[in-house]
């Protein structure tokens, strides 16, 4: 009886998988603003959305300042579910990584 291995997955940055998976165009000579552009995009709609919530259902008891800052709380709580969903889904390891600094979101 012999055992079988489990192959490790590949897990891929999100600027690899719109650079390479879906454009299929080389991007590891790019700066890094450029290369993680699509990441930022993507940050920017999700924390976007949150303020455009809170603004079209802003309740005014609370506050304008209140809602915001509740929102923001809510919205970085849930980026860490999202981003295991998107790691056992989709195989994406980072939606903004940038080793020449250090940083990987």
């Amino acid at each position: 009886m012999g055992l079988d291995r489990i192959e490790a997955i590949s897990l891929t940055n999100f600027s690899e998988y719109i650079w390479g998976h879906l454009l299929g165009v080389s991007y590891h000579r790019w700066s890094w603003h450029i290369r993680e552009f699509p990441g930022f995009l993507l940050l920017a709609f999700y924390f976007l959305s949150g303020v455009i919530l809170v603004l079209y259902a802003h309740r005014r008891r609370i506050g304008l300042l209140r809602a915001l800052v509740a929102m923001l709380i809510l919205q970085i709580g849930f980026l860490v579910p999202l981003k295991m969903a998107c790691r056992y889904l989709f195989h994406l390891k980072y939606f903004i990584a940038i080793p020449e600094y250090f940083l990987n979101v």
